[in-house]
């Protein structure tokens, strides 16, 4: 058999896998069994995961941290569980949920920065704290097939643009979907995890990023055909957090959040944190961790783990807003528009 024939075999295979497993991760009734192979295979990731340091990756530690003696298979339980949607924690695993089990308490009236906001909702980390808990806050969408959604699932500050180390424009790379087909499908509780990975909501429009930075061409490439995608690449503007937060005089930001496809190391550049006090921050893991690793812990804060896809900065003076005077950390209640 030629090498051509094998590849081509291979590849037939791949596809075959693909296709029966899109299928079988959105059957309900075969959800159990890729429950039940999912809860070992977490297991598994679990007992080799990686010690911490600056390659990032501590997902046991994190967990044996803040849930100690909890068997792996619980936890993943729990993140699937039907429960958690209900509660308004949409994040994709869990990571609002256990952010608010372990650092906020369900405490009303904090700060958020959702940097990588897409609609708002969709796996988002920071909805259950502003649709459940009030808090206020900042959302950034450079996607101009998602801002619309976001504006009307938010009610934050909206910024129609992307948090960068320098204020001004960059180049952003994004794949829009036909007009108004994402709004015709329901959102709907993940069944298991190849349920996100396989679901066409949780795909494509969410890798879009500044195109200097991209991590993921060749899985865009792939979305693009796979969901009929449109690409475009397009001058947007840019701002440092800090400047956002400087014009809204916000001084205390209970949490941070940031998933921008591979430009966290130069968002975080973006931040004084001698001007403003931040308290837990989550950063999409990348290759180019260690350099987010080296940026943060120069700053004080202290990493603990990974959680899922998201590694976790905490400041070791946690100092939330709820517990200072608000208008001092929070801003006014009717901050000035950003121009």
């Amino acid at each position: 058999m030629s090498l051509a024939v094998r590849r081509f075999l291979l590849k037939l295979a791949i596809h075959t896998l693909v296709i029966a497993g899109k299928a079988l991760c959105r059957v309900r009734i075969a959800a159990p069994l890729v429950r039940a192979v999912e809860a070992k295979l977490f297991e598994i990731r679990c007992r080799h995961s990686r010690a911490p340091g600056p390659d990032g990756g501590a997902l046991a530690h994190l967990f044996e941290r803040y849930e100690p003696g909890r068997p792996p298979a619980a936890i993943y339980r729990e993140i699937f569980s039907p429960a958690r949607y209900r509660a308004g924690y949409y994040s994709q695993f869990g990571q609002d949920l256990f952010l608010d089990r372990w650092f906020f308490k369900s405490r009303r009236g904090g700060v958020f920065v959702d940097v990588g906001a897409y609609d708002g909702v969709t796996g988002s980390n920071t909805y259950y704290f502003e649709g459940r808990l009030g808090w206020r806050g900042v959302a950034f969408e450079a996607n101009p097939d998602v801002v619309a959604d976001l504006i009307r699932n938010r009610s934050c500050e909206i910024i129609d643009g992307c948090a960068y180390e320098h204020d001004g424009t960059v180049e952003f790379v994004a794949l829009t979907e036909a007009p108004r087909k994402a709004a015709k499908r329901p959102l709907r509780e993940p069944l298991n995890a190849a349920s996100i990975v396989f679901d066409g909501r949780h795909a494509g429009t969410m890798l879009s990023g500044i195109e200097s930075h991209l991590q993921e061409r060749s899985r865009m490439s792939r979305s693009e055909r796979e969901h009929q995608l449109q690409r475009s690449t397009k001058s947007v503007k840019c701002f440092r957090i800090d400047t956002v937060l400087r014009r809204l005089e916000i001084r205390v930001v209970d949490f941070l959040d940031i998933d921008v496809e591979g430009a966290e190391y130069e968002v975080l550049r973006g931040v004084d944190f001698e001007a403003v006090h931040v308290n837990v921050i989550s950063v999409e893991w990348n290759p180019r961790f260690p350099e987010v690793h080296a940026l943060l812990t120069d700053a004080g804060f202290e990493y603990h783990g990974l959680l899922m896809y998201d590694e976790i900065f905490v400041n070791p003076v946690l100092r939330f807003s709820w517990e200072d005077d608000r208008e001092a950390v929070r801003g006014p209640e009717h901050p000035r528009p950003l121009r």
